[in-house]
């Protein structure tokens, strides 16, 4: 029985004209051709496919804002000073909140930030937070690294150390040695001077990053700058580095630490400075004090002698004409049938000048006011002012400009 029906299955399969592998053969035949006439696919499956593609790409650009996201909202923990703190900064949106672990108070923040540090710096940012809207209270951060945020906090003249490292993260806290420690305090340009100079204070946070501000001033004129300056890992000595991204250029400055003593060096010495003024280049620890010169010392008189008569005829405003004589301008002029030494002086920055006139045991000499203040031991001219002198303080050339102070001295 079992023979029959396999018979009569093959019987069957010759009368239709056909096999299994005719068939197969077809198949692959049929699905070549529709390949290569018609290389598309179908609408739905497209469809589903972009769909996919889109999920995908969605998904993509989800991780990567989550990603950016985690890199500028900030969790972390760390200290102000030596009190432990635990903090939320979301730098992107410059918000932020922290508070004290003993009190566990939220104080809340709102910032701004500046383009002014070119290395060593995520986004080369500057982040100052304010704790109020007078600005008194602020935290000014550089984020270091992914993990690590670092900075100060200040209150007035009150400074504290502050980092935050992320939560989460096997990064150590910062240290401070004693060694960094001798930065600390107050530095003095060595040429400082009554009239010019340069000052430098420093707070140490940690042993690799500083507070400082450099103040300078000639005559009326002054500048400053300041800020974070971050130690240079590069070298075994003590170099802290300070850059601001300006847009056409890097302005560099390095305080170096060395045998005691603080060195700057920069590519412009007048940053953040009015006309004629710059940072010196060596510092001393500590404050110079830069009495008033004399006449003698400023070059109004010659000699000792002429100091002390000088110093009769002016009385009360010899102060008055040393602090505006900082640059003195003198020629030898022709004077009542002789040589005598005369010209101007001024104050870097200040609006008015001394006039001078020395020829023996004659002084002659002019202050500006809001009257001319003029000065003499000559009975000659007690009343009226000699002819080189007239001739410079053209803007007083009424009488009543003029106060005369005659002064009798021994001839």
């Amino acid at each position: 029985m079992r023979h029959f029906i396999l018979l009569l299955g093959i019987v069957l399969l010759l009368l239709a004209g056909c096999s299994p592998q005719t068939d197969t053969v077809d198949s692959e035949e049929q699905i070549q051709e529709l390949s290569s006439s018609n290389n598309q696919i179908p609408e739905e499956s497209t469809k589903g496919s972009d769909r996919v593609e889109n999920k995908r790409e969605e998904m993509i650009i989800e991780k990567a804002e989550t990603q950016e996201e985690n890199q500028t909202v900030f969790i972390g923990a760390g200290e102000i000073g030596d009190y432990p703190i635990h903090g939320t900064f979301d730098l992107e949106k410059k918000l932020g909140t922290y508070s004290y672990d003993k009190y566990n108070i939220p104080i809340e923040l709102r910032g701004s930030s500046e383009m002014v540090y070119a290395k060593n710096v995520i986004g080369n940012r500057l982040y100052t937070y304010y704790e109020d809207d007078k600005g008194e209270t602020r935290l000014t951060i550089l984020q270091r690294d992914e993990d690590y945020l670092q900075g100060v906090w200040c209150q007035g003249d009150v400074e504290y150390p502050f980092y935050l490292i992320r939560e989460g993260s096997n990064r150590i806290g910062p240290v401070t040695t004693e060694k960094i420690q001798e930065l600390q305090g107050t530095w003095t340009g060595e040429e400082k001077s009554y009239f010019a100079g340069t000052s430098a204070e420093i707070k140490v946070l940690f042993d690799d990053l500083i507070w400082f501000s450099l103040e300078a001033y000639n005559g009326t004129a002054s500048g400053s700058m300041g800020g974070f300056a971050i130690k240079d890992e590069k070298t075994n000595e003590i170099i802290f580095e300070c850059i601001y991204d300006e847009p056409d250029t890097e302005v560099i400055f390095k305080l170096i630490f060395k045998d005691g003593k603080l060195q700057l060096e920069s590519n412009d010495y007048g940053y953040g400075c009015g006309a004629g003024v710059f940072f010196e280049t060596n510092y001393i620890k500590g404050t110079i004090k830069s009495p008033l010169p004399s006449a003698l010392d400023v070059g109004i008189v010659l000699t000792k002698e002429q100091e002390e008569l000088f110093k009769a005829i002016v009385g009360g405003k010899y102060e008055d004409f040393i602090s505006l004589t900082q640059h003195v301008m003198y020629e030898e002029i022709s004077f009542e049938d002789t040589i005598a030494l005369g010209g101007q002086s001024y104050l870097r920055g200040a609006s008015g000048y001394c006039y001078y006139l020395v020829v023996d045991q004659y002084i002659y000499a002019a202050l500006e006011e809001d009257k001319l203040q003029y000065y003499t031991n000559d009975s000659r001219y007690k009343d009226c002012l000699p002819a080189p002198m007239e001739e410079w303080a053209t803007g007083y050339g009424s009488e009543n400009n003029i106060s005369y102070h005659f002064i009798e001295t021994q001839e």
